[in-house]
């Protein structure tokens, strides 16, 4: 669960940063919408936020299974087996 949190921390930290620095950029003719640029700028933010959404989505799960099979969870959550 920690390395699961710790991944999404840094996705959202990288695409807080990616965003406030890209908004905060010059207008200048290279950062215009339909720039080659800005479209992969574009393509990584979505990447990642969708990345980020899958990661949610698998913390929710975790939580579920710890929640609903306690005693089972325990087995499957050891050392050896998430790492």
């Amino acid at each position: 669960f920690g390395i699961l949190c710790a991944v999404s921390a840094i996705g959202n930290i990288f695409l807080l940063t990616m965003n406030s620095t890209w908004y905060s950029l010059p207008k200048w003719p290279v950062f215009e919408y339909k720039s080659p640029l800005s479209r992969y700028v574009g393509i990584v933010g979505v990447t990642i936020w969708t990345l980020g959404l899958r990661l949610h989505l698998l913390n929710a799960l975790n939580r579920m299974i710890a929640l609903v099979f306690p005693l089972v969870s325990y087995k499957y959550a050891s050392k050896r087996m998430t790492v």
